[in-house]
């Protein structure tokens, strides 16, 4: 059988994200809240959540998760019975809740000691490492989602920006759990860069959604060639590789497959990395009585 030709990196357009309602203090137990873990993932975790704001917050889930569902090859959501899933960094297992509503069988792992709480809520699921999964058996899943894992910038400055010569590679043991017709899909968050996007590419046909904050979608269809990375220099800027970015009170374009800033100088293009660029204070604004989701 002759090997199929790799394709570039595949790009849609933007991939549009539902805004958590705002939460009135009587939809929330203010004394879950104490606790820290709680309190920093509030808005995806239903055992701080009143009834009555369980069904405002659930509702929130079902948007979103039919919004990661388009990530999917179309294979997918055409015969959702068939395929059976797994959530990566389920926490207390909302989404992953989500995704049983619309008709998938799903399990779920996470790093953190909630398995009770996931288990209550009627999901599957053990404590585990996305770089471990030692409990979980070769070609399990038909599909993983990674979402709100690979979130925070401590995350980055430990394994992405390489310090240790044998840093493992991000998703092997991801994809070792995964049928060969399967798919991985997920969220990057605004530091990723061009070493996770090859690593993904290396799996299978990618496609890539940008996300507003600085957010990265990406589907790998496992079915597919590895991609190929475009190249920086040579793609067009008004092509649907670039979107605008402003650093300072310079227009410049971020390259979506690497996080990498282009600029022009004296007709000639170069690449700046993205990530320290996107650091740039904001001013906090006044808390309201009302809890927002910090991601929204």
């Amino acid at each position: 059988m002759t090997a199929r030709a790799a394709t570039k990196i595949g790009i849609k357009p933007r991939l549009a994200w539902p805004r958590f309602p705002d939460v009135p203090p009587h939809f929330l137990h203010q004394d879950r809240l104490a606790d820290p873990m709680r309190a920093m993932r509030w808005f995806y975790d239903w055992t701080v959540f009143t009834p009555e704001g369980l069904v405002a917050a659930e509702a929130y889930w079902d948007e979103a998760t039919r919004a990661l569902e388009m990530l999917l090859p179309e294979r997918f959501p055409a015969n959702r019975p068939r395929w059976t899933g797994i959530n990566l960094g389920t926490f207390t297992g909302v989404f992953q809740k989500a995704w049983m509503r619309l008709g998938y069988k799903m399990y779920g792992i996470e790093l953190a000691s909630v398995i009770d709480d996931l288990r209550a809520y009627g999901c599957e699921g053990h404590q585990d490492n996305v770089f471990d999964l030692l409990r979980i058996g070769d070609a399990t899943y038909d599909f993983a989602i990674l979402d709100r894992v690979f979130s925070q910038k401590p995350f980055y400055e430990r394994h992405e920006l390489r310090m240790h010569p044998d840093a493992p590679p991000y998703f092997a043991k991801i994809r070792r759990i995964l049928k060969d017709d399967g798919a991985f899909i997920g969220v990057l968050y605004d530091w990723y860069t061009r070493n996770m996007i090859e690593e993904l590419a290396s799996l299978g046909g990618l496609t890539l959604w940008p996300v507003k904050g600085n957010r990265l979608a990406f589907q790998v269809d496992l079915s597919l060639p590895p991609s190929q990375m475009p190249d920086v220099l040579r793609e067009p800027l008004d092509g649907p590789y670039f979107t605008d970015v402003k650093v300072g009170a310079t227009r410049m374009k971020c390259f979506l497959p690497a996080n990498e800033i282009v600029r022009e100088r004296d007709g000639a293009r170069e690449a700046v990395f993205a990530p320290p660029l996107r650091e740039e204070a904001k001013p906090r604004k006044p808390q309201s009585a009302k809890r927002k989701p910090p991601q929204d």
